[in-house]
């Protein structure tokens, strides 16, 4: 019976993951990269995916990378607490970070910033170091 709904649950899980990349448009990239419990490790894997999907699909203007901090956010039981997002516009050159807590971001940020902060593994606030204005 454990077995059963151990196996049922990865099945869900699996669909779960699969159907979030099957929502992108070649516009738009967005993509779940699971659950991740440390926020600041999140970031970086988010980032790293980013660099990812940009060299991926260079034509795309709008990439967008989703985890969550819970099993729970996985399947939205969680009442958006544990879910997190990382999204950049090309055109506008505009990275946003958001949680339960808001959005915010950095302006003037380019594709080859976000591959170098996510080679060096750094956090989202490395953006400043780039001298990229933060927004609310």
């Amino acid at each position: 019976m454990k077995g059963a709904l151990a196996v049922s649950l990865l099945a869900v899980c699996i669909v779960t993951l699969i159907s979030s990349r099957d929502h992108a448009s070649t516009d738009h990239i967005r993509v779940q990269i699971g659950v991740i419990p440390n926020t600041f490790a999140g970031e970086r894997a988010a980032l790293r995916r980013l660099a990812d999907e940009i060299k991926s699909h260079p034509k795309a203007q709008v990439y967008e990378v989703d985890w969550t901090s819970s099993w729970e956010g996985l399947f939205h039981l969680d009442g958006e607490y544990d879910r997190h997002d990382i999204m950049y516009e090309r055109k506008e050159e505009r990275l946003w970070q958001g949680d339960y807590n808001g959005s915010g971001g950095y302006d003037k940020v380019t594709e080859q910033m976000i591959t170098d902060i996510a080679k060096a593994h750094g956090p989202i606030s490395d953006f400043a170091k780039y001298g990229c204005p933060e927004f609310p």
